[in-house]
């Protein structure tokens, strides 16, 4: 820390030294002080979500430290993630769980590439029903990397995304306002997307009118549009080795709990 202190501003080693000094201390008394946080709340979702924001690796568990394959009883969009062991529930249930945004709190830049009606939407347009559906059957949550990846699947449905439209669409990612902007090695679960779409056996996903399929059950819907949890898993296990240890990652759905 002393060398990139010094890479900032002009001071020599000693002061350095008793500037880094000061910072670890700070850094410290806040930590303990948020612990004392979470010890003290009475809520389990007020401690839960505390305690992620000390220490990001604890996305993936419960206040016990057991593994969780999802999450989806809670309010908070940056916990929610529905995993891919949900065979049995109906696609009305899980979506009924989903924190997400109505179309008119999207924000307009978002909506004029990324909404079906626009005139200059790239392809793989979708409306925000049918995307906030595929989030319940792709298992994944709605943290930015999340999003990038579910992004790149449903273009990546179209089998016809070229390198130039590619390229584009990353970099209006990247210039969207907060909370919708995606960089950094989160473009690489967009890549992953992509790929993954292109192996789905529904052709343009973002034109199949997933709101027909409410009443059936997740397993029947995933069957019937081609969507094989087993590839999924395989991109998964690749995303979290591409993009390791960030809360995205460390919850996605890379084994089958079914297989010892």
């Amino acid at each position: 820390m002393v060398a990139e202190i010094k890479s900032h501003v002009s001071l020599d080693e000693k002061t350095a030294k008793t500037v880094e000094y000061a910072i670890r201390k700070a850094l410290a008394q806040e930590t303990s002080a948020c612990f004392t946080a979470v010890q003290n709340a009475e809520d389990d979702d007020v401690r839960r979500i505390l305690l992620h924001r000390i220490d990001p690796k604890t996305f993936a568990f419960d206040l016990s430290g057991n593994r969780e394959t999802s999450r989806t009883a809670t309010s908070w969009w940056g916990e929610w993630f529905p995993g891919l062991d949900n065979d049995d529930l109906t696609l009305r249930e899980l979506y009924s769980r989903l924190p997400g945004f109505s179309a008119d709190q999207v924000h307009p830049m978002v909506r004029l590439f990324e909404n079906p009606s626009s005139p200059i939407a790239f392809k793989g347009a979708i409306t925000l029903e049918r995307h906030d559906l595929l989030h319940c059957l792709l298992g994944r949550g709605l943290l930015d990397q999340d999003e990038a990846f579910l992004l790149g699947y449903t273009m990546g449905t179209s089998k016809t995304i070229g390198k130039i439209e590619r390229w584009a669409f990353k970099q209006v990612l990247q210039h969207y306002p907060e909370p919708y902007r995606i960089m950094g090695l989160e473009l690489k679960a967009y890549d992953l997307g992509i790929e993954a779409g292109n192996l789905c056996d529904t052709d343009a996903i973002y034109d199949h009118p997933l709101e027909n399929y409410y009443d059936r059950s997740i397993a029947e819907v995933r069957l019937q549009l081609g969507i094989d949890k087993k590839t999924l898993r395989e991109f998964y296990a690749r995303e979290q080795k591409e993009i390791p240890g960030t809360p995205a990652s460390l919850r996605l759905p890379t084994a089958d709990p079914c297989i010892n």
